[in-house]
């Protein structure tokens, strides 16, 4: 590691509770070995740069020399001085190619998260890092920041979408030559990922020209891919298809331990999109006894702790929509178990209650939104539709139709759905695909875009 004298920090603000400080002020109590007494920092939340992971070379940090060059609060191998931020503190400094500092974190509610840097420098030319977040690096990010080291400025290090739970985070610096103050992590607006779920390839077509046909006509982002009830998942060629960057949603019927493994085994840990695995378990699968409850219980515990052992996947369920009205007989929470990271949900408009009228687009996604809040689920909608009844080809049925389409969106949007993917597919003598409706295929645009 290069560098320049040291600046002393001369105010150390108390106010860490609050989570505004620009450089921390640093746990007390870190020991002569370098093992802090920080706990996990609970995201959305600032971590402070000189607060890594304990454990040491290797495991909380990786660092060049053998001894803290800037001779300031932990007695490990890495560099720390005090900061002349605002806020006082400590940072981070004299930093070289390939060091590394790990953190660990605790996310309170799923959802998207945004990570800033504060980084400072004073080498011209560009300087490189990059963040990892549970083994997964985000993409390489560069400042040509050269004001002085300690003239600080912000710099975001990317997007990522996190399940609630533990989590670890590691800065990885490319070229060194960048004082890091802190990550500030925040917790960003969620936006539906619009897709569809279900791909009906046209005669001659496979699957994933299908697919990328609905990606360019329509935006797709997301994509609902279904095993049939027997058949093993597999990291086939139609998922592998699938740009790195579109969520998946995975449905399966096998309950099988060596089956799941193997497919989580094939899942590639470079992608950026989630996977959604979900045990379908819609409640037409009904549990007829105490005992067909406890082994399905059983069965999806085990099956979540392979799925969420990939950094890119999700364990969760579908459930339809109907099955939140009382007259359904059926309680939804029967099919939910505390280590689900989400509840996907079926939303039509023929199935809300009201036969093959359209109804009202805003109500039937407000009675799943009600029942996630008041029980503080992460949802989506994983099909979702509004079909071309015989009955209802008219111009005011196709008008009541995509309003429909409008009002269910904008709820989603507004309720924070994680997804909503549209039943994209002719099914039992009626259609649903957007393309086959002129006046549908306006509404999804204006809705989606």
């Amino acid at each position: 590691m290069t560098r320049r004298s040291t600046k002393w920090c001369p105010v150390l603000l108390s106010s860490f509770a609050l989570g505004m400080l620009a450089c921390g002020p640093g746990i007390p109590g870190a020991d002569v070995n370098g093992a802090s007494s920080a706990l996990s920092v609970a995201l959305p939340g600032r971590i402070q740069a000189e607060d890594y992971a304990s454990g040491g070379e290797g495991a909380g940090f990786h660092d060049t020399t053998s001894k803290n060059l800037g001779m300031a609060y932990r007695q490990d191998a890495v560099d720390l001085e005090a900061c002349a931020d605002e806020g006082g503190g400590y940072d981070v400094g004299w930093t070289a190619a390939g060091e590394w500092l790990s953190y660990p974190a605790t996310v309170q509610q799923a959802g998207t998260f945004t990570v800033v840097a504060r980084v400072a420098s004073q080498v011209s030319g560009s300087k490189t890092l990059h963040l990892e977040v549970d083994g997964v690096a985000l993409a390489t990010v560069s400042t040509s920041a050269a004001d002085g080291w300690q003239r600080y400025s912000d710099l975001a290090l990317g997007s990522v979408s996190l399940a609630a739970g533990a989590h670890r985070l590691r800065v990885v610096f490319e070229t060194g030559h960048v004082n890091l103050n802190y990550l500030n992590v925040t917790r960003t607006v969620d936006t539906v990922r619009w897709g569809v779920s279900a791909v009906h390839p046209k005669p001659g077509q496979t699957w994933p020209d299908a697919y990328r046909e609905q990606v360019i006509e329509l935006g797709a982002t997301s994509v609902f891919y279904y095993f049939t009830p027997g058949s093993r998942p597999t990291w086939n060629a139609n998922l592998a298809s699938i740009p790195s960057d579109h969520d998946i949603l995975i449905s399966t019927k096998v309950d099988d331990p060596a089956a799941i493994q193997a497919f989580v085994d094939q899942v590639p840990r470079t992608r950026t999109g989630l996977i959604y695995f979900h045990y379908w378990q819609e409640p037409e699968d009904n549990f007829p006894t105490a005992a067909d409850q406890a082994t399905y219980r059983a069965r999806a515990k085990a099956m979540a702790a392979i799925v969420k052992s990939h950094p890119r996947m999700r364990f969760g369920v579908e459930l339809m929509q109907w099955t939140l009205r009382p007259a359904s007989g059926r309680d939804w929470k029967a099919w939910v178990i505390p280590e689900m990271d989400f509840i996907g949900w079926s939303v039509y408009c023929d199935n809300h209650g009201d036969g093959d009228r359209t109804g009202d687009g805003k109500a039937a996604v407000d009675l799943v939104a009600d029942a996630m809040a008041a029980d503080g689920r992460v949802w989506g909608a994983f099909a979702w539709g509004c079909p071309l009844n015989p009955a209802s080809t008219t111009s005011t049925g196709r008008a009541l139709r995509a309003r429909w389409l409008r009002d269910s969106a904008d709820e989603l949007k507004a309720k924070r759905a994680l997804n909503g993917l549209w039943f994209n597919t002719p099914w039992n003598d009626v259609d649903y695909t957007l393309q086959a409706d002129s006046v549908l295929l306006d509404a999804w645009f204006q809705s989606t875009r």
